[in-house]
């Protein structure tokens, strides 16, 4: 008779130990994913991330929309870089020519504006003191209908 445990044997035996429930860890990914293209991600206020993958890719340069080109390096076919950057600016990261999505960098703070309606409570407002933000004094940020 045979079991439902000879029909779940795990694919990746290395992978899940003698006696370890079995996971399923699907099929191998592809080294390449065969779309022409480059990405780019804001990771934090002052790094932006990207991502491309083009066979003849020679360089992928960070470029901020206003100001233009920032920084150049050379690229593979298939690779992913970190770029310093400056908070609240809009970049994109261009792959011999070929552009990303733009991605604009948050601001290094937290916001200065107060919506009346979600007014901080009195553990939010000491923290908000020790980042030298006001909250007394809250500022409406033009919602439609708000105070």
């Amino acid at each position: 008779m045979t079991s439902s445990h000879d029909f779940f044997q795990p694919v990746h035996p290395g992978l899940t130990p003698p006696g370890d429930p079995y996971i399923d860890y699907g099929p191998a990914l592809p080294e390449r994913t065969g779309a022409d293209r480059v990405l780019a991600i804001a990771r934090d206020p002052e790094t932006v991330w990207a991502w491309w993958e083009f066979p003849s890719a020679s360089s992928v340069s960070l470029v901020d929309v206003e100001r233009g080109t920032i920084a150049t390096r050379p690229a593979g076919a298939i690779g992913t870089a970190f770029f310093p950057a400056e908070p609240g600016r809009s970049y994109v990261v261009e792959v011999d020519g070929r552009r990303s999505n733009v991605v604009r960098t948050p601001r290094r703070g937290p916001a200065h504006e107060v919506d009346p309606a979600w007014a901080p409570t009195p553990g939010e407002q000491e923290v908000l003191r020790m980042l030298s933000v006001q909250p007394d004094a809250p500022r409406s940020i033009g919602y439609p209908g708000g105070a």
